[in-house]
């Protein structure tokens, strides 16, 4: 249920860094690396899959005041339930 996302630790214009991102394991290249990690579902019809709802998940390290740490089987029964 859990796929990843590649994503650079460029700073943005304004100075930011990309929220999210970690150095965590990333499941699309197969190894710890800077990404945003995100827990997706699918529906399949007729031999086409497509995403139904994609929950991004939130490393403690990089959480924002409002945020709430979850992990992700947490996120993952939110989806389903």
């Amino acid at each position: 249920m859990s796929s990843a996302a590649r994503v650079s630790l460029r700073r943005t214009p304004n100075g930011k860094k990309t929220d999210y991102v970690a150095r965590q394991y990333l499941g699309s290249v197969g190894r710890i690396d800077n990404g945003i990690v995100t827990v997706n579902a699918y529906g399949v019809y007729k031999n086409i899959t497509f995403p139904l709802s994609v929950k991004i998940y939130k490393p403690i390290g990089t959480l924002k005041e409002s945020d709430k740490y979850k992990t992700k089987i947490e996120l993952a029964t939110e989806i389903i339930a």
